[in-house]
Protein backbone atom coordinates (compact mmCIF):
# COMPACT_ATOMS: atom_id res chain seq x y z
CA UNK A 1 0.00 0.00 0.00
CA UNK A 2 1.04 3.19 -0.64
CA UNK A 3 0.62 6.61 0.95
CA UNK A 4 0.27 9.69 -0.53
CA UNK A 5 0.02 12.79 1.94
CA UNK A 6 -0.99 16.18 0.62
CA UNK A 7 -0.42 19.15 2.79
CA UNK A 8 -2.26 22.01 1.30
CA UNK A 9 -2.33 24.69 3.27
CA UNK A 10 1.05 25.11 4.41
CA UNK A 11 1.49 26.54 0.29
CA UNK A 12 -0.31 29.84 1.06
CA UNK A 13 0.90 31.33 4.86
CA UNK A 14 2.47 30.73 7.99
CA UNK A 15 0.80 29.71 10.86
CA UNK A 16 -0.28 30.95 13.51
CA UNK A 17 2.12 30.41 16.74
CA UNK A 18 -0.67 28.86 18.58
CA UNK A 19 -0.74 26.43 15.91
CA UNK A 20 3.06 26.12 15.70
CA UNK A 21 3.41 23.56 18.81
CA UNK A 22 -0.03 21.80 17.10
CA UNK A 23 0.10 19.15 14.26
CA UNK A 24 -1.84 20.18 10.93
CA UNK A 25 -5.18 18.16 11.39
CA UNK A 26 -5.79 15.86 9.10
CA UNK A 27 -9.12 16.30 7.46
CA UNK A 28 -9.50 13.93 4.45
CA UNK A 29 -8.15 10.37 5.01
CA UNK A 30 -9.31 7.78 1.71
CA UNK A 31 -7.50 4.23 1.24
CA UNK A 32 -8.97 2.29 -1.91
CA UNK A 33 -7.92 1.82 -5.50
CA UNK A 34 -7.93 5.81 -5.41
CA UNK A 35 -5.98 8.74 -7.53
CA UNK A 36 -5.34 12.30 -6.67
CA UNK A 37 -5.88 14.93 -8.90
CA UNK A 38 -4.22 18.54 -7.83
CA UNK A 39 -4.20 22.27 -8.93
CA UNK A 40 -3.66 25.46 -7.77
CA UNK A 41 -5.04 28.89 -8.90
CA UNK A 42 -3.48 32.32 -8.28
CA UNK A 43 -5.05 35.19 -10.16
CA UNK A 44 -5.46 39.04 -10.12
CA UNK A 45 -7.88 38.58 -13.01
CA UNK A 46 -10.72 38.06 -11.39
CA UNK A 47 -10.93 33.96 -13.01
CA UNK A 48 -9.09 31.56 -14.76
CA UNK A 49 -8.43 27.43 -14.67
CA UNK A 50 -8.11 25.03 -12.36
CA UNK A 51 -7.66 21.81 -14.27
CA UNK A 52 -8.64 18.29 -13.04
CA UNK A 53 -6.13 15.66 -14.49
CA UNK A 54 -9.14 12.58 -15.00
CA UNK A 55 -7.61 8.93 -14.98
CA UNK A 56 -9.48 6.67 -17.93
CA UNK A 57 -12.72 5.50 -16.34
CA UNK A 58 -12.10 6.83 -12.77
CA UNK A 59 -14.98 8.47 -11.26
CA UNK A 60 -15.47 11.55 -8.48
CA UNK A 61 -15.16 10.12 -4.66
CA UNK A 62 -14.73 13.51 -2.98
CA UNK A 63 -13.49 16.95 -4.36
CA UNK A 64 -12.13 19.91 -1.95
CA UNK A 65 -11.09 23.37 -2.04
CA UNK A 66 -8.79 25.33 -0.17
CA UNK A 67 -8.36 29.11 -1.04
CA UNK A 68 -6.30 32.38 1.25
CA UNK A 69 -7.49 35.29 1.50
CA UNK A 70 -3.72 37.97 0.72
CA UNK A 71 -1.41 38.70 3.73
CA UNK A 72 -2.22 41.55 5.61
CA UNK A 73 -5.92 42.13 4.26
CA UNK A 74 -7.73 40.71 7.47
CA UNK A 75 -10.43 39.61 5.16
CA UNK A 76 -12.32 36.20 6.06
CA UNK A 77 -14.01 35.20 2.45
CA UNK A 78 -17.92 34.79 2.59
CA UNK A 79 -19.71 32.25 0.95
CA UNK A 80 -19.87 32.67 -2.99
CA UNK A 81 -16.74 35.46 -2.87
CA UNK A 82 -15.33 31.99 -5.04
CA UNK A 83 -17.22 30.35 -7.43
CA UNK A 84 -16.43 27.08 -9.70
CA UNK A 85 -18.04 27.10 -13.12
CA UNK A 86 -20.49 29.68 -11.65
CA UNK A 87 -21.63 27.50 -8.86
CA UNK A 88 -21.10 29.56 -4.97
CA UNK A 89 -18.25 27.29 -2.75
CA UNK A 90 -19.74 27.53 0.51
CA UNK A 91 -16.72 27.39 3.39
CA UNK A 92 -17.13 24.88 5.87
CA UNK A 93 -13.63 25.66 8.22
CA UNK A 94 -11.90 29.06 8.55
CA UNK A 95 -8.42 29.42 9.96
CA UNK A 96 -6.67 32.50 10.75
CA UNK A 97 -2.67 33.22 9.85
CA UNK A 98 -0.40 34.89 11.69
CA UNK A 99 -0.01 36.88 8.37
CA UNK A 100 -3.68 38.82 8.85
CA UNK A 101 -4.94 36.52 6.38
CA UNK A 102 -7.32 33.42 6.46
CA UNK A 103 -7.55 30.45 5.21
CA UNK A 104 -10.56 28.57 4.04
CA UNK A 105 -11.55 24.72 3.46
CA UNK A 106 -15.05 23.21 1.61
CA UNK A 107 -16.08 20.19 0.29
CA UNK A 108 -17.27 21.03 -3.34
CA UNK A 109 -17.76 17.51 -4.33
CA UNK A 110 -21.36 18.13 -5.26
CA UNK A 111 -20.06 21.41 -7.39
CA UNK A 112 -18.21 19.09 -9.81
CA UNK A 113 -18.67 15.46 -9.60
CA UNK A 114 -21.52 15.79 -12.54
CA UNK A 115 -19.55 17.44 -15.26
CA UNK A 116 -16.51 15.50 -14.12
CA UNK A 117 -17.75 11.77 -14.00
CA UNK A 118 -19.65 12.67 -17.51
CA UNK A 119 -16.05 13.97 -19.06
CA UNK A 120 -13.30 11.84 -21.04
CA UNK A 121 -10.30 11.11 -19.47
CA UNK A 122 -7.88 13.69 -19.45
CA UNK A 123 -7.65 17.30 -18.35
CA UNK A 124 -11.14 19.35 -17.39
CA UNK A 125 -11.28 22.74 -17.03
CA UNK A 126 -13.15 24.42 -14.15
CA UNK A 127 -13.70 27.86 -14.11
CA UNK A 128 -12.67 29.40 -10.95
CA UNK A 129 -14.50 33.00 -10.07
CA UNK A 130 -12.99 35.35 -7.22
CA UNK A 131 -15.77 37.93 -6.76
CA UNK A 132 -12.89 39.90 -4.21
CA UNK A 133 -9.73 38.92 -6.54
CA UNK A 134 -7.73 41.76 -4.92
CA UNK A 135 -7.97 39.96 -1.56
CA UNK A 136 -7.93 36.31 -2.87
CA UNK A 137 -3.99 34.94 -2.43
CA UNK A 138 -4.86 31.56 -4.34
CA UNK A 139 -6.97 28.64 -4.41
CA UNK A 140 -6.24 24.74 -4.51
CA UNK A 141 -8.58 22.25 -5.86
CA UNK A 142 -8.10 18.50 -4.86
CA UNK A 143 -9.78 15.58 -6.45
CA UNK A 144 -9.89 12.35 -5.36
CA UNK A 145 -10.95 9.72 -7.73
CA UNK A 146 -11.93 5.90 -7.03
CA UNK A 147 -9.72 4.25 -10.36
CA UNK A 148 -10.22 0.98 -11.35
CA UNK A 149 -7.18 1.41 -13.59
CA UNK A 150 -5.09 1.09 -10.25
CA UNK A 151 -2.90 -1.76 -9.24
CA UNK A 152 -2.56 -1.38 -5.43
CA UNK A 153 -4.19 0.45 -3.02
CA UNK A 154 -3.54 3.84 -1.82
CA UNK A 155 -4.03 5.83 0.87
CA UNK A 156 -4.66 9.76 0.31
CA UNK A 157 -4.59 11.82 3.47
CA UNK A 158 -5.15 16.03 3.01
CA UNK A 159 -4.23 18.39 5.58
CA UNK A 160 -5.68 21.63 6.72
Amino acid sequence: MRIVSVLLITVFCFLPASAQTNPLTPMVTENGYINLSLDALGTTNSSGYIQVNKPANATVRSAYLVAASTGFSGVILSDGDITIDGASVIWSSTLNASISSYNHWADVTSLVKSKIDAAAAGLIDLRITENISRDIDGSILAVIFDDPGQTELNTIVLFF
